[in-house]
């Protein structure tokens, strides 16, 4: 195995375990009845993302990380990336 390939396997790992985290963190949320992320202005989500930087909650940042990201580029390209086959261009094509 390369080093790239030994690179990439690390990568995956990290991204497979954060993954669970976070959903692990929007599950325990939704339970408590926390809805309604996607109607957070980007004011409060920004608000959220630098709170939780400042806090040093991780998996909390990067849910706030995500959510941004998918403001972001449902905006940019005018789809909701929800749906099944509305996924961003760089999403598809790295399989996510």
């Amino acid at each position: 195995m390369g080093k790239e390939s030994e690179e990439m396997e690390r990568l995956l790992t990290v991204t497979g375990k954060m993954n669970i985290a976070i959903s692990k963190r929007l599950s325990e949320m939704t339970l408590k009845g926390r809805l309604g992320w996607d109607t957070l202005s980007m004011e409060e989500l920004q608000s959220g993302l630098k709170r939780t930087a400042e806090e040093g909650r991780w998996v909390d940042h990067a849910i706030y990380s995500m959510f941004i990201w998918h403001r972001d580029w449902t905006g940019h390209l005018d789809r909701d990336f929800s749906k099944v086959g509305n996924e961003p261009e760089h999403a598809c094509c790295t399989g996510a």
